[in-house]
């Protein structure tokens, strides 16, 4: 091979390539790549290399010399192993020390370069350890010389070091086993890691002393980088089970868990107070990452923390370090990692630690805390009010609020022996109740709108956009946890928020008086937007979710409901009165609920003066929601739910009660009023029959709702379908349903009950009969009418589906097995209806969830038998469909019926008959057969259709 004649072909290949586009023709470009890849495959190349390395003078001809020798280095390695490999990693060290001029890119791949070598020779006698040795003469060096440029060429060998040896997908790929990288990154750790990271720190100390220029900005940046790598390293502690040998590198580690021999440096090594500094002398370089290093040094752990005095020192350190911003104003982009850092700590450190923190110091965390939270609220309401994109400091408040309710429940037992930290916590817990609730509430009460610069946004200023998600749900577990904060003083929060509550209603009356009346009122956006907040906030301070998200009374009532205060004779009075008699002094939990009463009664009385205009449906939804959770926690309780419960709260709002019917009558009225009002407000209707269905979960509630007379009238509309039952949105009508039969399947037998079963089976059994009994049926499907009623059919039959109970289970199923057979004709006949097939394909999987279970071999059978005729229907019209002409809209009954399989799936696994499993097992076979042709990409992105998929 002549190499000058090599040199002068890859030289002219490299000026095409880096040629503008109007300067060569494609077919010159791909001739000189085609140039570059052949001389990559060459046999034997490193000699050639190495002469391009010291005779080129174009930097991309180096670099791409440089790639050849690190892939065939690879390729090639048992013919270099000894001499030849050592002479190689040796040459090339010398080069890149030597050559002064040259580019970063060309740098990193020759370190990169030498890091491969020093992995494919690690358990030879030479390389890796030559080349740690190499490395400390090059920081030697370049401390003695002050070269910036020395310091990045060392940084960027333990850059590239800890690249090849990481164990993880980052790795270069060279070839050999996973068992061969896991030993090489077992030697790394535990002869040269600790040397890395001593180098490392001994570089930080010299960022200490003031501000760093822009010139050694770089540097520090790169040993930073290098120290996050490393505190964020996956260090191995046992030896690695051959079954997780090629798994291995998928193991994301997320705290940091050094040997403990590391516990030296970690904790005398003043890491913690070094980076802090770093940090507070750099505050305006947001590009730093010393918080993101203090953020994985405060999940500190595993053999290292075995010691308990210096781990008790080391956690002392960084609360003081934290406490430092208590005075200062946070920046935006110190909150994420300051949040982070609280966050670990918490959930990172067992709680016998936090035991042993002097007083002092543990008094001077949870203030930290609690500042931070405070501060974060304030900051995320003046991001909401500027409409800012990224919502960092309203995360960096979920995060902290998370870390501030782990840490009471954390001190639940130890606060038993410290009083003085007890009461701090409580303080703390209201101050953040307080600021939550001033954060969402307009002035004078509160601060939200509040701008940056301190303006305050009007009704005309301010956008007021619909936003995907409702605020319960996009913020359910930062009001859960607001929530938790406010019952550790629940006197003290009930009583504030009932005042609110009182107040915000007072003005409501007040405006809608007012603009009744054609006379100018101010602010009354923000009177709705200050009710929907503290419906939210109020309603997660009475309750709390269980298990199955079902609203609770909190055990953190149960001693004040326990008191003289509640359920007294004044209480029921002022309740049932609406307030309009003696008001209760210290029973917040009625003055709360008269308040929520009353804006019930204003909007009931808003709708029979035709002023629904006047009034804002996100409250409307907003204050469903608050009865349906009151409704499911307060009014007559499952004392099986509760280990110990209120005797006043039952004797107030228990089965025997006064109250507890007139409030389900209540709720039942302004149910029928807000379903005859509400008609285009489709999240208000959802939620008012979501109210209904809470208050039929509950037996003894069903029973005193049977004995209604407003409820059977809405029993009757919904099993008529008659408006404004039939214009209602989809899920409202199942919900509807569900809640009617649950009612009248609960009551004992009568003869009431039965006649209540035929009228509400038979008004939709009859409709269906009838269409399908059509001979113009085809030619009519599509009028409005036929579709409307069909659908109003299957939603019905879903909603009776989804009230099987023990109870119910087999009438329900004498009831639902005809329309099986008659949803295989209607999924014929609109099988390019996308929402009838929906309903159709929704029928088969609500009662897969909910009605199987109960069924017999007999009954499976009907159900599998069905089921079959079912899909064979849906395959007849899916011949020709695959993955590249599904509809959009058709995806949707395609996940259906991935869920429909799973669940027969696992019927045919729990049951033992194997009759009853082998005709599961062939609907599945069935299924998947015609689904798998039409499955795509986009489809199984879906969580939930990957889920069915695979089980």
């Amino acid at each position: 091979m002549n190499m000058d004649n090599v040199l002068r072909e890859l030289e002219h290949a490299a000026t095409v390539l880096l040629s503008g586009p109007h300067e060569v023709t494609n077919t010159q470009r791909r001739h000189a790549d085609h140039t570059f890849q052949a001389f990559k495959r060459s046999p034997n190349p490193f000699e050639c290399c190495i002469f391009l390395l010291e005779n080129s003078s174009l930097d991309y001809v180096k670099y791409q010399a440089v790639c050849t020798i690190k892939e065939a280095t690879v390729r090639l390695w048992p013919s270099l192993k000894g001499e030849r490999g050592s002479q190689l990693r040796t040459f090339l060290m010398n080069y890149v020390v030597q050559k002064h001029n040259l580019v970063n890119y060309l740098k990193e791949q020759l370190m990169q370069t030498v890091a491969v070598i020093s992995k494919l020779s690690c358990f030879e006698s030479y390389s890796l350890g030559e080349t740690m040795q190499e490395l400390s003469k090059l920081q030697w060096e370049a401390r003695s010389k002050e070269s910036v440029e020395m310091k990045m060429l060392y940084l960027s060998l333990i850059e590239a070091l800890l690249y090849e040896f990481s164990g993880g997908v980052k790795s270069s790929s060279i070839g050999l086993s996973w068992e061969y990288h896991h030993k090489c990154k077992v030697l790394f750790e535990e002869r040269y890691m600790l040397s890395i990271y001593q180098l490392l720190i001994r570089d930080l100390s010299l960022f200490c002393d003031g501000t760093v220029s822009q010139k050694e900005k770089p540097l520090l940046l790169k040993v930073l980088s290098l120290l996050y790598s490393i505190y964020s390293w996956n260090f191995i502690h046992d030896k690695l089970p051959y079954t997780l040998v090629g798994k291995f590198a998928q193991m994301e580690a997320t705290v940091f868990k050094p040997p403990s021999d590391w516990a030296e440096e970690v904790f005398n090594g003043n890491c913690v107070g070094m980076l802090y500094k770093v940090h507070a002398l750099n505050r305006n370089h947001s590009d730093l990452l010393a918080l993101q290093c203090l953020v994985q040094l405060a999940a500190l752990s595993g053999p290292t923390i075995n010691d308990e005095a210096p781990m008790l020192a080391y956690m002392a350190e960084t609360i003081r370090h934290l406490a430092a911003f208590r005075t200062e104003s946070i920046h935006v982009h110190e909150i994420v990692s300051l949040s982070s850092i609280v966050f670990n700590m918490i959930t990172t450190h067992p709680t016998p630690l936090f035991e042993k923190l002097e007083e002092t110091v543990l008094k001077s965390f949870i203030e930290t805390i609690a500042a931070l939270i405070m501060a974060s609220a304030r900051s995320a309401a003046q991001e909401e009010a500027a409409q800012e994109e990224d919502k960092v400091f309203e995360e960096s408040f979920e995060k902290l609020l998370d870390a501030w309710c782990r840490l009471r429940f954390k001190f639940e037992l130890l606060l038993k022996g410290t009083p003085s930290v007890a009461e701090l916590i409580r303080q703390y817990c209201l101050s953040v109740f307080m600021t939550y609730l001033q954060c969402h509430l307009f002035p004078s009460d509160g601060i939200r709108s509040t701008t940056a610069n301190g303006m305050v946004c009007t009704d005309d200023d301010e956008e007021y956009e619909e936003l995907d998600e409702d605020d319960r749900d996009r913020f359910h577990d930062v009001l859960m946890w607001i929530g938790m904060c406010g019952r550790v003083d629940v006197i003290q929060s009930l009583n504030i928020t009932a005042k609110l509550m009182e107040d915000r209603v007072a003005l409501l009356v007040k405006s809608v008086q007012q603009m009744a009346s054609n006379q100018p009122v101010t602010a009354y956006r923000q009177i709705h937007e200050d009710l929907h907040w503290l419906l939210l906030i109020s309603i997660n301070l009475l309750c709390e979710p269980n298990e199955d998200d079902r609203a609770l009374i909190p055990e953190d009532l149960f001693d004040y409901a326990s008191s003289d205060a509640v359920g007294d004779e004044i209480s029921v009075q002022y309740i049932l009165s609406l307030g309009s008699s003696q008001s209760p002094a210290n029973d917040h939990i009625a003055r709360l609920l008269v308040a929520v009463l009353r804006l019930c009664q204003i909007e009931n009385d808003a709708f029979q003066a035709g002023f629904v205009h006047l009034l804002s449906p996100q409250v409307g939804s907003s204050l469903m929601f608050w009865l349906s959770e009151f409704a499911s926690a307060y009014v007559m309780p499952r004392e099986a739910d509760y280990w110990k419960l209120s005797v006043r709260l039952i004797l107030l709002f228990g089965g025997d009660s006064t109250l507890a019917p007139w409030l389900i009558e209540f709720c039942v009225a302004k149910i029928g009023s807000n379903l005859a009002v509400w008609l285009t407000e489709e999240k208000v209707l959802q939620d008012t029959a979501r109210l209904l269905l809470t208050l039929t979960q509950n037996r003894d509630r069903s029973t005193a709702l049977f004995n209604m007379a407003s409820f059977l009238t809405i029993a009757e509309k919904v099993a008529t379908n008659v408006p404004p039952v039939a214009t209602m949105p989809s899920g409202a009508r199942k919900m509807l349903a569900e809640a009617v039969v649950l009612v009248t399947s609960a009551k004992a037998d009568s003869e009431r009950k039965e006649q209540f079963w035929n009228m509400i089976f038979s008004n939709f059994s009859q409709k269906l009969d009838a269409i399908i009994g059509q001979e113009e049926l085809v030619a009519q499907r599509y009028t409005e009418r036929v579709i409307s009623e069909v659908c109003a059919a299957f939603e019905g039959f879903i909603g009776f589906s989804k009230a099987s109970r023990l109870f119910n289970a087999q009438m329900l199923f004498t009831h639902l097995l005809p329309r099986f057979e008659q949803s295989v004709k209607i999924l014929d006949i609109y099988h390019d209806y996308s929402e009838v097939v929906e309903l159709v394909l929704e029928l088969y999987l609500s009662t897969s969830e909910h009605l199987i279970r109960f069924f017999d071999h007999t009954e499976l059978e009907q159900l599998f038998q069905s089921t079959l005729a079912m899909l064979q229907v849906y395959a007849k019209h899916s011949q020709g469909r695959n993955g590249l002409n599904v509809e959009e809209e058709q995806h949707e009954d395609v996940k259906l019926l991935l869920q429909i399989l799973s669940k027969y799936a696992g019927e045919a696994i729990l049951r033992d008959d194997v009759a009853t499993g082998g005709n599961a097992t062939d609907v599945v076979v069935c299924g998947l057969h015609i689904l798998v042709p039409i499955m795509t990409l986009e489809l199984l992105q879906s969580v939930e259709s990957a889920r069915s998929a695979v089980s």
